[in-house]
């Protein structure tokens, strides 16, 4: 697994949930498809120099 105390990567975190029998999905969308109708728990990683600040 690529997730440790210093780093991790989407696939470190979607097969580290797989071992763990979590059912889990990665996705890559625009920010404009940010919206109240996804499904929780959600993980997101922003790049804010992109898209500025997200409150």
């Amino acid at each position: 697994m690529k997730t440790d105390a210093h780093k991790t990567s989407v696939k470190g975190l979607v097969e580290g949930l797989e071992k763990l029998n979590m059912n889990v999905r990665a996705v890559r969308v625009d920010i404009k498809d940010i919206t109240s109708d996804l499904t929780y728990p959600a993980i997101a990683g922003i790049n804010s120099n992109k898209y500025g600040t997200i409150t």
